[in-house]
């Protein structure tokens, strides 16, 4: 959380303690003044030596809104994780799954829809009831089950119940305010639905789901577009598109569904496991650990001034962005320049592997050579990686 941040944040800096941060939203904010205000206040979250996207779509959202404050090489990406013992249709017995029926009361014909998530407006349960209204008139057996507090929504939660007694679909749907045994619901489940309109931060509910082989249908936008592969571990539909909604869970349930689950176990089992996210995880933190050790061990060092030289075409750039990287990491605290042809200037800029970027013109008159020859002799680097390697640039590096 930001508030805590900025405490940690500080403390890190007294202590030498490397500072890790999980950025686990989208923490949205406008154009305006407020909007960069809040914007600032959330770039405490990209501050960390390491900072951890939860899901491709986080990871991507950083680099796009917070590449002032962070480089992406200090960005590690560790999907949140789900307990593959726990959430096993092997582990609950049939005692939990007939306490759960009963007190939903569920009857065998009926094909339930589980809805898991608070009641709020972005989670997009209006949306399933509107594809529900249409869906019963040739599936009067579909019962959608929404499960999850409405944290003091009160008028969000009438305007539901609301709509499900104008259309009628009483016998339909059931709001479940809390319920301990996920496992055994979704056991209990034949599809649940994940209906957000705004883009999700990554969206458990669907590997939950999935570990415990059930189809999973969710929103195209965020991370669970890239959590799920159309049609081969689940489906995909149109943010806020109520009868495209319908269309898919009408598809679902249309045909066998056990390639799909098996297929999407087997993604969840590979990519989406607790066990993977503590591995990672640790791995990252004994990771910073040896600059610790170090720090504890050694006198401070003063930053030094390294100069890095490239130039060439931009495929050269490209294939050095390796090198580049390399540098910063052995670098992380000293101050590195690349001299480079003005034409990469900006490109360069936007890698942030450099606290500043140096045009070399390449002109051939004597004025101009003298003028880059002695801005190179009066910033007195104290080390310089020729990257280029030709006569040109040797001649740089002995001066």
């Amino acid at each position: 959380s930001r508030a805590p941040a900025w405490g940690a944040y500080f403390a890190s800096k007294l202590t030498d303690i490397p500072f890790v941060t999980t950025f686990h939203g989208t923490y949205n904010f406008s154009k305006n003044f407020g909007g960069s205000l809040k914007r600032w206040y959330n770039y405490v979250m990209v501050r960390g030596d390491k900072v951890i996207a939860i899901s491709t779509f986080i990871s991507k959202h950083i680099q796009k809104h917070y590449s002032t404050y962070v480089p992406p090489y200090k960005i590690t990406l560790i999907n949140r994780g789900v307990s593959i013992e726990e959430f096993n249709r092997a582990s609950v017995p049939p005692e939990r799954l007939q306490t759960l029926k009963k007190a939903w009361d569920l009857h065998p014909q009926q094909k339930v829809i589980l809805i898991p998530g608070r009641l709020t407006r972005w989670k997009g349960q209006l949306v399933v009831l509107k594809a529900l209204k249409h869906l019963i008139k040739h599936d009067p057996d579909l019962l959608c089950i929404f499960i999850g507090s409405d944290q003091g929504r009160l008028a969000y939660t009438q305007e539901l119940k609301d709509f499900v007694t104008t259309h009628h679909l009483e016998k339909h749907v059931r709001f479940v305010d809390h319920v301990s045994d996920m496992p055994a619901a979704y056991a209990l489940g034949h599809l649940v639905v994940h209906a957000s309109t705004d883009p999700e931060a990554f969206g458990r509910v669907i590997i939950e789901a999935q570990a415990m082989g059930v189809p999973v249908i969710a929103s195209n936008i965020g991370a669970p577009a890239a959590t799920i592969k159309d049609n081969e571990t689940g489906f995909l539909h149109k943010a806020g598109d109520a009868t495209d909604l319908a269309r898919i869970i009408d598809k679902a349930f249309s045909k066998d569904q056990t390639t799909l689950t098996q297929n999407a176990f087997l993604e969840v089992k590979k990519n989406y496991s607790d066990t993977l996210m503590f591995e990672k995880t640790l791995g990252l933190y004994q990771e910073l650990l040896p600059s610790v050790t170090q720090a504890k061990n050694t006198k401070p060092k003063k930053t030094q001034k390294i100069l890095i030289i490239r130039h060439g075409a931009f495929g050269d750039i490209v294939k050095s962005l390796g090198a580049f990287k390399a540098i910063r990491e052995n670098h992380p605290k000293d101050h590195i320049t690349l001299l480079t042809t003005p034409t990469f200037k900006e490109f360069c800029e936007k890698t942030a592997f450099f606290d500043q970027v140096l045009e070399d013109p390449r002109k051939r008159s004597f004025k101009e050579y003298l003028k880059i020859t002695n801005r190179l002799h009066h910033e007195n680097y104290d080390r310089i990686y020729d990257l280029q390697g030709s006569k040109r640039t040797g001649r740089y590096f002995k001066i």
